[in-house]
């Protein structure tokens, strides 16, 4: 099975260009563990189970599993509304949307990641109160608890609820409460600014198909929704944890894996795939593309992480999760080029809807 799981991933390397770190494991036992390409191409180092990679929005399970952490020591409640801890928070926002809403993605407060203003200075550092400024006065977009709209705005105001309870910034909560006590150690909250040893560089393709630096995102943008580092390796850590309750009990991490609207958890997505239950979540932005995927009743945990952010990571997971289950899979191919008209061409053009969290303009 390591053997047919390396040759896929050989060949997503060579075909799909793949570069990054992946893990597939089966009851904490690791199948394979190994990185391909480059993690930083200018000195040659190459990806290994070691190197760190940003994650981007697998954080929020992280940040979902803090809130919860807080809940189980009676320190908050999941019903209650933003006003109770927020103080300063705009009404009537305040007093509507509750913890629950904002962990469920149907609160209702805007995306702030879609404003273009966001898009364009995103490699410049923000403040957290400066963050919050961008959504919080704005109104709502439908009722609470009525309709589900991924936001990451509601994942910074649960960030900044954290700090407000636990006294503490949020980077070091989630490092003494919930990284280190789970040996994460290669874990954090991630700085542009700060030297971090087997980083991974991120990368994107040009016109040209040509490996290009990506932008630097300022981690300051993503925050609390998704400004976190990580390994494979601590990921399968991560997924132990979730079924052996050392730090979150049984009653609680339940509750992440509990479908509200459109199928999303407390931080994870939950559906069917190759008809087992399937709780996953990626991560993108510019130069890392990664996804964290859980089949738990056959305890098989996929990780694909990759700093090159147009890598088809959740393909490449599903792919190696048919191997490990023995179903028949697509091997990687290269794509034909047709010829198309003009007529064609014009009609193709527009906006494409790649996943949950992800647009793409074609023009």
């Amino acid at each position: 099975m390591r053997s047919e799981m390396d040759q896929y991933l050989s060949a997503a390397q060579n075909i799909w260009g793949f570069q990054g770190a992946v893990l597939v494991a089966h009851d904490g036992n690791i199948i394979l563990s190994k990185g391909y390409g480059y993690a930083d191409q200018v000195f040659g180092d190459p990806n290994t189970p070691k190197t760190k990679f940003f994650i981007g929005s697998i954080s929020k399970q992280f940040t979902a599993a803090a809130i919860l952490l807080l809940a189980q020591e009676s320190r908050l409640a999941l019903d209650d509304p933003i006003e109770s801890y927020l103080t300063d928070y705009p009404q009537p926002v305040a007093s509507k949307v509750t913890i629950h809403h904002l962990l469920t993605h149907t609160s209702g407060i805007p995306d702030y990641a879609d404003d273009p203003f966001v898009v364009l200075k995103r490699t410049s550092n923000i403040s957290p109160s400066d963050l919050m400024a961008l959504f919080m006065n704005e109104p709502l977009e439908f009722e609470p608890g009525t309709r589900f709209s991924y936001s990451n705005s509601s994942y910074i105001v649960l960030g900044a609820i954290i700090e407000k309870v636990s006294g503490q910034s949020y980077e070091a909560f989630l490092h003494h409460r919930l990284l280190k006590p789970l040996g994460m150690l290669s874990s954090g909250y991630a700085r542009r600014e700060m030297g971090l040893p087997q980083r991974a560089e991120g990368y994107t393709t040009d016109e040209h198909q040509n490996l290009v630096d990506a932008l630097p995102v300022s981690m300051s943008i993503l925050h609390t929704a998704g400004a976190l580092y990580s390994t494979v390796e601590d990921m399968l850590r991560w997924d132990q944890e979730l079924y052996n309750h050392k730090v979150l009990k049984q009653e609680w991490a339940e509750k992440m894996f509990t479908p509200y609207p459109s199928n999303y958890g407390y931080g994870w997505f939950i559906d069917s795939l190759y008809g087992l239950r399937h709780t996953y979540h990626g991560g993108f932005l510019d130069g890392f593309n990664t996804t964290f995927e859980r089949w738990p009743d056959r305890k098989l945990c996929v990780v694909v992480f990759s700093n090159e952010d147009e890598a088809p990571v959740k393909k490449i997971a599903h792919g190696l999760a048919a191997i490990a289950f023995g179903l028949s899979y697509e091997k990687p191919h290269r794509k034909q080029a047709v010829s198309l008209s003009s007529m064609e061409i014009e009609g193709i053009a527009g906006l494409y809807q790649v996943d949950r969290e992800r647009n793409r303009y074609i023009t």
